[in-house]
Order: structure tokens, then sequence, then C-alpha cells
């Protein structure tokens, strides 16, 4: 059976029934979170809560959003993001738009805003650079914690500096950071030395690419991929920064899976000192921290 086949619901549904009917089609197209999926779907096509959502469950559902939900499912069937799909994510409990021209924020990012805060607690009115920052989700996050705090955000893609700019405006920090164009360090130049240069890169080795979930496939390449080897644009962070940062500055970096030796023994070669690299809450080595030497 083709998506469109498993998700269409009768007319005079429930939202119970729905959803009983939507989540082995998402099953089947390979969604592990198929139960959740199909109640986030059908909370965004009603236009509820999930809270929402429980309580009405036994109602019938109008037309229009019997409709709108199995569009939806399919869209989810074939792989697009959950995420793209209701134009929503979460991070730092935070409600960020989002959409193709962005990556996904993740959870494991927010060990980097973590340690970016600890960082910035013993510095007044410190300086910071975001680069290549996408959603906007690390500068606004950092300012949003720290109301003394300004940020200087790099991005070369107009489409994403657009939602940046929008996410900013929406969650109110939109006088504290300067969204710049340009690719990663080269329009912060004129704003520099900074306390701290924190990145989210593109990681992942272009080997990797046809072994990736069908979702990730639907995010921006430039957000994803760092050349052959994951750590192109890594190494341009580490080479680049130091002439940007302040006497006591520090480099924090996101950084994928098995790349932790490989970007220490870079950070050296690149005259920093004090390098460590963090764990996340999964227990990954995930954020290069690395203090001018």
């Amino acid at each position: 059976m083709n998506a469109g086949e498993l998700t269409t619901a009768p007319p005079g549904s429930t939202v119970r029934e729905a959803l009983a009917l939507a989540v082995p089609g998402l099953s089947s197209a390979g969604v592990d979170t198929a139960q959740l999926d199909a109640e986030l779907l059908l909370a965004h096509a009603c236009g509820w809560t999930r809270t929402q959502l429980f309580a009405a469950a036994g109602d019938v559902m109008a037309p229009g959003v019997a409709n709108r939900f199995a569009e939806l499912l399919v869209r989810r069937n074939n792989r697009e993001p959950l995420a793209y799909i209701v134009g929503r994510q979460e991070f730092w409990s935070l409600d960020f738009a989002v959409g193709p021209a962005v990556l996904i924020p993740r959870p494991e990012t927010e060990r980097l805003v973590e340690v970016a805060l600890d960082i910035l607690r013993s510095r007044a009115r410190p300086r910071v650079a975001d680069v290549g920052t996408g959603s906007g989700c690390i500068a606004i996050a950092l300012a949003h914690e720290r109301p003394d705090l300004t940020v200087w955000a790099s991005e070369i893609s107009a489409d994403a500096r657009v939602l940046a700019r929008s996410n900013a405006a929406r969650l109110g920090v939109d006088q504290r950071i300067q969204f710049v164009s340009g690719d990663l360090l080269v329009p912060l130049a004129g704003a520099a030395p900074f306390d701290l240069i924190c990145s989210n890169p593109p990681y992942v080795p272009l080997a990797d690419a046809p072994t990736l979930q069908p979702e990730l496939r639907c995010e921006p390449t430039t957000a994803l991929f760092g050349g052959a080897d994951g750590l192109g644009v890594i190494r341009r962070l580490l080479a680049e920064s130091p002439a940007l940062l302040a006497r006591d500055g520090l480099l924090l970096m996101e950084v994928g899976f098995g790349q932790a030796t490989a970007v220490r023994e870079l950070a050296k070669a690149a005259g920093f000192a004090g390098i460590e690299i963090i764990d996340d809450y999964a227990g990954v080595p995930r954020v290069l921290q690395a203090r001018m030497s």
C-alpha cells in the first residue's frame, strides 16, 4: 500500500480513529516515533496543542481537518522532517520557526549553549560571534539568557538570515543580535575582537551521504556536509578564528561522532591551548572548547 492509501480516514472519523489509522502507515514508512508524529500532525492540522487533541479524542473531525491531516501524513510518510512540516522546532525551551533553508535545531546543540553560558558567567557585557547561525538558535538562546550580551551572527544563506531575524524578533532579542551576510568568519572581522566564537558547523563526511536517514537528506547540504572527511569547515574555523578572538577569548564548536581526536590535533596545530572535548548528555564527545594560548 502507498502512503495515500494508508493515511486517509473515512468521513465521520473521530480524532481517536484518525490517529489509529495513521500510526501504522507512519510505522510502515520507517518513522520510529509514529504515534507521537501522528498526534503532532493532527494537532497541527486542527490548530490545537496535544493536550487539546487528547481532550477532543472522541470528537468527529471536520472534513477540512481530515483532508489537511491526510496531506500532512503523506508528507511525513515520504520522510519529510516533522519540523519542516509543522514549521516549528523547540530549542532551549524556545519556539523556533524552521524551514528547508536551515538545519533543524537538535538537543545535542543545547550542550554548546550550556558550555558557552558557563564560560561567559564571569564576563560582563561579553561580545560573542555565532558563525553560520542558520535558524539563529545558538545566538538567540545566548541572548535570551544574557541581557548584557551582544551577538554578531554570520550566515551566507539569504533565506536563512530572513528566518533567523524573524526568530530573533519574535523572541524579543533582535536588538542585541547583529545578523551579517557572508561566509563563516569573513563578515565578522570588523566587529572583532570577540570573547567567544561559537559555531555548529557542517561536519558530516560526504562519504556518509548514502547512509543518512531520509529526513537528513531534506536538510540543506551546506549545513550538513563538511567535505570529504567532514573536517573542511572545522579546519577553516580553527585557522581563522584566532585573529578574531580577544586575548583570553575562546572558541566553542560542535563536532561529530568520532572526530574528537582529529579536531583536538587540529586545534593544537592552530595554536590553541586549554583544549577540551566536552561530552553531550548521551556521552558522545560533542563540543570543542579551545582557548587562545
